[in-house]
Order: structure tokens, then sequence, then C-alpha cells
């Protein structure tokens, strides 16, 4: 059993091993709540937080036995079973919503001679992602895996890719005329993605502007470069193909005049008159490299101090940069979007002037009802409807604190600043507990106010999602949202149920102004739903519909090729008040450019794609449970990578 202190992204990790009895050890724990993980051959593993345990006293953890998953890997030219492929858990989540990563190191399973990998501690409540790689073979990402599955992977040879890039500044350069440069993988599962895996930094000479240099993917997904200040993705189906992978960082394609430079910017703020010089921080938003027509972009946010009423940076340019407030003290100014920096010959900055008003803060303390401080807390503020009636303040752009990471022992928390005049609520969330504070004014007599707010215990909701003829859908996924009777609604990832279709929500606040509502909108052959959660009733039972069908194919305009992994998405053809969702989506287009909706109601609909302008100008019209094929013809966007293919 493998356990530490569930109070920051990081502690002392410390083993200890079961006797005979089952009995596991603790010592030198301190009045600190844990983080335990278990995992034993043969049963079920187990994940606990917030674990806190008395001295002498004794926990029950039961272990239930598990289901063995086979994993079989085949090499895929030949087909032939691959022995010594290494297989490893990348993520975990169960049926509660969370993510989880088991704590200690992993071991890999190896695959058997027969090519078979056997993991015999999955819980049955989780869905599993395995990175499976074998030397001289490029690794694979395989999932969602459930417990008790037989799964197959072939893996192809791992390839050398000759890599060009253009544009590279000399300001990147060594006195060698080397720059470094570092790659890592980012890894993309159902929800969510993990960045920056095994990253390896490398150097090479730069020639004319252009770095060249060869390397073989470990892995089959998204590549990652960095060069200085600078990133760059590539993803499969950029880089497995015949020729070098070619990247520009679009010196020669903003003006063939310029070169690639960063760019001055002075932002001076403007404060009441007889006003104090604002001070602070400033947060700024803007492209990671130059803006050029055709290729992604991809922002990044930096927090840029305040001194004297004035914020000083550099950024590459063209770019367009956003600002807002938060961090500034004592003024607050409304944020501000699409700032354009253009580029210029000279070293002369760009100076933007922006208006401020004053602004006070609210302070204060969470505590649990006991009196102890809660963990993993996510504080907010937001204006109340009434008050923003009046200021007409499109948005705070202020972000409080969240906790989830911290090792901030005391929970206190700022918001700040907050423009006088308004009216304002504190929000605070842990998981399925939502809690707001009484509406706070803050005005020119009282600039600042402190507050105490206690966390609820809650309780437990449970329900079941089936279909209308009550049998179980298992392991779908949902979203949990909550939307106050005023303010902005809070959602985030919701309980998968489990394989007989049950979901549990835990600590539940029944005594909050708002209601609760559980999305299952993922479900293939299933109307997506949103349900309104009945707190008064013991089980909630959420019933899905059938989902109409309706197919199509993606067409290049004017060559008339398909487009393989198009997105496309479908709306209802009129417009019905109230009526979820307002869009519904389908699966990527396979290899023929074809797509097909299993999730819709029945009716007319307007049919387009995200990857690309519509020829015509207008939505295609399809109609559910109809024999027929929609046309979806579209001029692909400039920064689409898709590649356009002859129908077979």
């Amino acid at each position: 059993m493998d356990y530490q202190w569930d109070v920051g992204p990081s502690g002392r990790l410390d083993s200890a091993e079961a006797d005979v009895n089952g009995l596991v050890q603790l010592e030198d724990l301190g009045d600190l709540p844990l983080k335990v993980s278990c995992r034993i051959a043969g049963y079920q593993e187990m994940s606990l937080r917030d674990l806190r345990l008395q001295p002498g006293e004794v926990y029950d953890i039961v272990l239930q036995p598990s289901q063995p998953l086979r994993l079989h890997v085949y090499a895929a030219e030949s087909g032939e079973a691959l022995a010594g492929a290494q297989v490893e858990v990348l993520s975990r989540d169960f049926s509660a919503g969370m993510h989880m990563s088991a704590l200690g190191a992993e071991k890999p399973i190896v695959s058997s001679v027969e090519g078979v990998a056997v993991m015999n501690t999955l819980n049955d409540a989780g869905r599993y992602y395995f990175g499976v790689s074998k030397p001289g073979y490029m690794g694979e990402i395989v999932g969602p895996c459930l417990a008790g599955e037989d799964v197959s992977l072939d893996l192809k040879p791992r390839p050398v890719l000759s890599f060009q890039v253009a544009g590279v500044p000399d300001s990147l350069l060594d006195a060698e005329g080397k720059v470094e440069y570092t790659i890592s993988y980012s890894f993309s599962y159902e929800d969510h993605m993990s960045s920056g895996r095994e990253r390896e930094t490398m150097s090479a000479a730069v020639q004319d502007g252009v770095l060249q240099f060869e390397f073989s993917p470990k892995w089959r997904s998204q590549i990652d470069l960095k060069l200085g200040e600078i990133d760059l993705s590539f993803q499969p189906g950029q880089y497995l193909t015949s020729g070098a992978v070619q990247a520009s960082l679009g010196a020669s394609a903003i003006d063939p005049e310029l070169e690639y430079v960063l760019r001055p910017v002075e932002i001076r703020f403007q404060t009441p008159v007889g006003e104090p010089l604002a001070e602070g921080r400033l947060s700024v938003r803007f492209d990671q490299s130059p803006i050029v027509k055709g290729q992604a972009r991809r922002r990044t946010q930096r927090l840029v101090e305040v001194v004297a009423g004035v914020a000083q940076f550099e950024l590459p340019v063209p770019n367009q940069i956003e600002l807002e407030p938060e961090g500034l003290r004592g003024y607050w100014f409304e944020r501000e979007y699409r700032i354009e920096v253009p580029s210029s010959v000279s070293s002369e900055p760009l100076i933007h002037e922006v208006e401020t008003q004053r602004a006070g803060a609210i302070a204060g303390r969470i505590l649990e009802p006991d009196g102890s401080v809660p963990s993993n807390l996510l504080i907010g503020v937001f204006e109340t409807e009434n008050s923003n009636e009046q200021t007409k303040r499109s948005s705070l752009s202020i972000k409080v604190k969240n906790a989830s990471s911290s090792h901030d022992q005391d929970n206190e928390f700022l918001a700040s600043p907050l423009p006088l005049g308004g009216s304002y609520v504190i929000s605070a969330s842990r998981g399925y507990t939502h809690l707001l504070s009484e509406p706070i004014d803050l005005t020119e007599a009282l600039p600042v106010r402190r507050i105490r707010m206690e966390m609820p215990v809650g309780e437990t909701i449970s329900g079941r999602v089936i279909n209308e003829g009550g049998e179980a859908i298992a392991m779908a996924t949902t979203q949990f949202s909550f939307e106050p009777s005023e303010g902005h609604s809070f959602s985030r990832s919701g309980p998968r149920t489990d394989r007989e279709g049950r979901f549990r929500l835990d600590s539940v606040n029944s005594e909050v102004n708002g209601a609760y509502y559980i999305t299952v909108d993922s479900v293939a052959g299933y109307q997506p739903i949103k349900s309104r959660l009945n707190l008064r009733e013991k089980e909630q039972v959420i019933q899905l519909k059938p989902g109409h069908r309706m197919s199509g194919v993606v067409i290049e305009a004017g060559t008339g090729k398909v487009i393989p992994g198009a997105e496309v998405y479908a709306s209802r053809s009129e417009y019905q008040a109230g009526a979820f969702p307002f869009s519904f989506d389908a699966e990527l287009t396979d290899a023929q450019g074809r797509f097909e909706f299993t999730n819709l109601p029945p009716g007319e609909f307007k049919v387009a794609s995200r990857s690309g302008r519509m020829a015509s100008g207008y939505e295609a019209i399809g109609h559910t449970d109809l024999d027929e094929v929609v046309e979806v013809k579209i001029e692909l966007y400039e920064w689409e990578k898709l590649v356009p293919v002859e129908v077979e």
C-alpha cells in the first residue's frame, strides 16, 4: 500500500506491506489527511483521498476480486504475436467521475511469448487507457478498456522522420549557430489530454534560418516541438507521410522585408484624477508564435508586473493580445480583446492605454462544519443579476482561488479587484458540493469586506440511467451542472455509470438556491438528455430515448474529393425554444469521408462541418430515417491539415 499526505501537489511518498493477517502499520503520520492507493494482484485496485486516521484506529479496506483484462499484441506487418511488449496504465477514471493516478511506481506488464499481457488489478468501476510499446515499434495508446475484456492491438515499425523548420530567429542561436529544441508527446484520451510526456532536449545547427533534424517517435501521438518560447505541434496524420515534415515560423509569410522579432509592448493605466498610479500584476494572453494566415494558433497566458502605472513585456509579432484585471491592486477595468500588435521595422514599443475605475475586495475564510480547514476547494466570485443589470458589465474576469493543488492550510481567499458600486457573491465548490454567500455590496464607504463561510455536509444522491425498456446504460459518461437562482452556472464531468447503469453524487448541498442537472449526451444510439435532479426522490431515474439516424458524406468543393477526419454537426432546421441540445455531433468522418448520426430526434436538420466553410453559403439539409445521403460540400479552412482523397 502506498500513502502520502493529501495536502498538496506533492509530498513524501511511503509504502507499507501487509502482514500475514492483512494488517498494515502506518507510523509518523501527523494530524493531516492521507491519500492511499492499494494494488494487489487478483484484486480490484482502490484509491482513497482525505482519509483521516486517529492514533490506534483500525481502518478496514475491503478488496473485491478482479476480472483480468487480456491485451493481445501483434506486429502489424507480419501478424505475429509480440513478446516483451510493455503495457503501462496512462489514465484511469472511475464511475465517481474522477481521473485518478495510483500512488507510487507502477511496473509495466510485459507480454508473454504468445503476445498476451494480463492486467489483474483493474477496478470494475474503472475505464483505463494503456500505453503499449516495444523497442523497434511505435507505441500505441489503447482505450477505454474495461476489466474482463479481451483487446487486440497491432504495432507498426518505428519510423525515422526528417523535420525542417524554417524561419528560426537568430536570437535563438548560440555562439556555434545551433539552436536548442525540446520534443515531447501529448496523449489524448476521451475527455482530457496529458502533455509534456517523455521530454527530450537536443540541439542542431541552423543554416539560412532552417533547422533540420531527424527524429524517431516512440509513440503514435501528437508531437510537441519547443524552440525557446515558440511551440509547434504535429499530428500523426501530418508526420506519418512520405517526405520531410515541414513547418515555418512564418517570417517570410508575414512580410519578406521583416524578420521574425519580439516587439515590446507598454500598457499604460489611466487612473481617476487625484488617485495613485496602478500597481500589481496584469494578466496577458497572446499567441505563442506570430499570427500567420493558414497556420493554427496556440494561445498562452502571462502575468506581468505593473509598476508606476505601466506594464511592459515582449511578444512575437504580428499578434493579438487580451488583457484581464486579475492581480491589479485597487483598480479594475473591463476585459479587453483583440488588441492588434502589428510587425514593425523599428524597435519602438506599441503603447496601449487602459481606463480604470476604483475597486475593492472581498476577503475571507472557508471552514468545515467542525472548524477544520477544507481541502480541494475552488473559490470564485460573480456579480448578482440585479447589480449587473445596472452596471452592464460583461464579465469580472477575476479568478479567486483554485486550492485543488494547494498546500495552504488556512484557505484564506481574496477576491480582487472588484469594481465599487457592485454587489457580489462568493462561490465555493468541491466535487459535487456548491456553496454560495449572501450578496455582498462594495461601496466607497466599505470598499473591503471580510466574510466567513462553512462548507455543508451535504447528502448522497443516487440514480440510474436506463433505456425505454428499463435496461441499464452501462459506463456512460455524464456531465454535472449547478445553476444558481442568479449568476452563472457551474459544470464539471459527472459520475460515470457503473455496469448496472448506476451513479452516485456525494455531498450535494440541498440548501443552496439553484438547480442541479445531469446531462447524458455521448451514448451512441440514444438522444442526449439534460435531466433536472429532484433531491426529494430517493433514486433519480434518467431514461434515454432511442436516437434516429441520418448519414452523409463530406466533399471538398471544386475537386469532388471526400474528406476523412472532418468534424460534422447538425442542428434543427426550425428553432425550438428550450430544446436540448442546440446541436448534435457525429463521429469524425471515416476514410471515405462518410459520417452517421445515431443520436437525433426525428425531423429535419441543417448539417455543416467545423472543418471548413460551406461552399454554397448554406448548410445542407437532411432528414432522419430516410434512405438518403446528405452531401456536405465545404472549402477547407486554411489552417486545417485534413487531406482530401479520391472516392474509392
